[in-house]
């Protein structure tokens, strides 16, 4: 099997990895990183075009690895827009929404779901929602 390959150039990356070792000593090409997503467990690829992309054109810091494959990640970017959505909707509306059910309800699953693919999930408010059943 062919590996991918993508030429660096260090020039591109994103200015707080000057401190990092491969910024002064840099690879030549970047070549395809074969994982296993944390979220389901099916194998990914970290292509050497996406890293590319994701390196020099997005500035991302060069030691940023992927963790999720495209469907998992995809999902859990879904999730975080919804919870901030929701959370917009609490602050400004937190009187009426605290009787909301349904509101209520879905926020507290899209906080449970969210779980599955990070840590650092707001366990608070998961508590404070489920109270409010």
């Amino acid at each position: 099997m062919t590996r991918g390959l993508s030429v660096v150039d260090p020039t591109q990356w994103a200015s707080n990895c000057k401190g990092v070792r491969d910024y002064h000593d840099p690879p030549t090409h970047y070549i395809d990183i074969h994982y296993r997503c944390n979220a389901c467990g099916q194998q990914a690829v970290f292509s050497a075009t996406e890293q590319k992309h994701t390196y020099e054109v997005r500035k991302q810091h060069i030691n940023r690895r992927r963790t999720l494959c495209p469907a998992c990640n995809g999902e859990h970017y879904r999730l975080r827009l919804r919870d901030r959505e929701m959370q917009r909707r609490w602050l400004a509306e937190r009187a009426t929404l605290r009787h909301d059910r349904v509101f209520v309800e879905e926020w507290l699953l899209v906080l449970v779901a969210a779980a599955r693919y990070r840590r650092g999930v707001n366990l608070g408010m998961i508590k404070r929602l489920r109270k409010l059943l």
